[in-house]
């Protein structure tokens, strides 16, 4: 049972992860103000080992015992749904998390929650290191550096310039539960997009730490979801309705929508390159506002390119251009 007196939830969700975990883990239970935050480990039914190897990690840390809830569904469900029970479990006045084949730098916890602290902020959100699995390289992402304007935050988020991850935030939970934002269950893609869009719109302030404090594995497929398929795909369609929904309730779509659609259209062409030639789903990808603005733009980046020869249906062409980037490009 956690501590419900900690300041700190770090929520952990776990699927099949045997192969991570005992890393993610231990880098966590070593972080310096470890015995100041509570561990919420969700299991999402694993079919590996996972279970006996939190388990066995947790031992090793017989301080931090009364700090530790692992929480077994009862089914599959789903990132988004782990991600709620983990929230409803969190006691926390602010939430991390960490994925279960990530792994974090030993001041992680403690230099976020002492800028977010003192700083009476919403929300830190600090660097990260990419781990490419295949080629063993690492590259350094930075957050921008002035994020000290809502309307230029939040322009950033829906540009992708602000990364949609949860990982390198940590977050005020009061601004969580005033505004009853949860995960939208059943989505197992931009998931995390959704929920930031609401959380940002309703934080007042926002930060950044330079300094690079979260490894993000970069896998061909991240095992906390399936890899990609259509049904999954699709889900595209779903997460930008929900979006514009919200931002049309809140009267701000029309502020927002050039570099929302953009991000959109960007997003998909980078996600078509996971399908094989003869699976991506090209028939009916594009909204009509996208084909509008594909048609419009001027831009001469390859997505660009992408985008217009598939509205212009040379199917074969982009099957050809992917056969290259993926002979090239090595996640």
């Amino acid at each position: 049972m956690a501590n419900v007196n900690s300041e700190i939830s770090v929520l952990i969700p776990v699927y099949n992860t045997e192969k991570y975990l005992e890393k993610c883990l231990t880098s966590l239970f070593s972080n310096t103000i470890a015995d100041k935050c509570e561990f919420i480990i969700v299991n999402d039914c694993s079919t590996d080992d996972s279970i006996e190897i939190i388990n066995q990690t947790v031992k090793r840390f017989p301080n931090l015992e009364n700090r530790i809830v692992l929480h077994n569904h009862t089914k599959n469900r789903g990132i988004a749904a782990v991600r709620n029970t983990s929230l409803s479990l969190a006691h926390g006045k602010y939430l991390l998390f960490v994925d279960s084949d990530d792994w974090v730098e030993k001041t992680y916890i403690e230099s976020l929650y002492d800028k977010i602290s003192k700083s009476k902020a919403d929300c830190i959100i600090c660097g990260f290191f990419t781990e490419f699995e295949i080629s063993k390289k690492t590259k350094v992402i930075k957050p921008p550096k002035t994020m000290n304007e809502w309307k230029g935050i939040y322009t950033d988020l829906l540009s992708g310039i602000i990364p949609a991850y949860m990982w390198n935030k940590i977050l005020k939970k009061s601004i969580i539960d005033e505004n009853k934002i949860l995960w939208q269950e059943g989505l197992n893609i931009w998931e995390d997009f959704y929920f930031l869009a609401q959380f940002f719109f309703y934080a007042n302030n926002i930060l950044t730490i330079d300094q690079p404090l979260y490894h993000y594995r970069k896998q061909i497929s991240k095992t906390i979801t399936s890899t990609m398929d259509i049904d999954k795909f699709n889900q595209f369609t779903t997460v930008q309705n929900y979006i514009t929904d919200f931002l049309r309730n809140k009267n701000i779509y029309n502020h927002f929508e050039i570099y929302y659609v953009n991000l959109c259209i960007k997003s998909k062409i980078i996600t078509l390159r996971k399908f094989s030639n003869d699976n991506r789903p090209y028939d009916k990808l594009f909204t009509g506002t996208e084909i509008s603005y594909i048609k419009q733009s001027r831009g001469k980046s390859l997505l660009i390119l992408i985008a217009k020869l598939i509205i212009k249906k040379k199917y074969q062409i982009v099957n050809l251009i992917y056969i290259l980037v993926n002979s090239i490009w090595k996640w």
